[in-house]
C-alpha cells in the first residue's frame, strides 16, 4: 500500500460531527488494542532522526486538541506529532518524535512514556 488513502474514508465517515456521539461512546470502551495506523498531526513529516519518542495517551471524553498543542509548544526537542487513526493493536493515541533531549509535561489525567528509538536501515526511510 502507498497510502491510507482507502482508510482516510472510513476513518472520517466514523468522526464526523453528526457521528460524534456515537463514536465516543464505542471509543470510551476501547483501552486496548493490537498496533495502529498514525497520521502526522504537526511539525516534521519526515523527522527520521528523532531518536526518542513520547507516546501519550489522553483521559476519555476529552477533546485532545488543545491540550495536545499545548503539550508540544511547551516541550523541549519536539520534531513531529502523530495521532493513532485506526486501532490495530497495542498503542497509544499519540507519538511525539523529537531529539535526544525530547521532554514534555503533560496535563493532568493523561498518560505518557519515553522510548528511545533505534533506527535500523536509516537509508530504508528516505525512499
Amino acid at each position: 500500500m502507498t497510502s491510507s488513502a482507502g482508510l482516510d474514508v472510513l476513518n472520517q465517515a466514523a468522526v464526523k460531527p453528526d457521528r460524534w456521539d456515537v463514536h465516543a461512546k464505542l471509543a470510551s470502551k476501547m483501552d486496548f488494542g493490537c498496533g495502529g495506523l498514525y497520521y502526522h498531526l504537526y511539525g516534521d513529516e519526515r523527522a527520521f532522526t528523532g531518536s526518542r519518542t513520547i507516546w501519550l495517551k489522553r483521559p476519555r471524553g476529552i477533546r485532545y486538541e488543545q491540550p495536545l498543542l499545548g503539550v508540544i509548544e511547551r516541550s523541549k526537542g519536539f520534531l513531529s506529532c502523530w495521532r493513532r487513526q485506526m486501532v490495530l493493536g497495542p498503542a497509544d493515541e499519540f507519538a511525539i518524535v523529537g531529539t535526544s533531549d525530547l521532554e514534555a509535561n503533560v496535563p493532568a489525567g493523561w498518560q505518557c512514556r519515553t522510548v528511545e528509538r533505534t533506527i535500523l536501515d536509516p537509508g530504508s526511510m528516505l525512499h
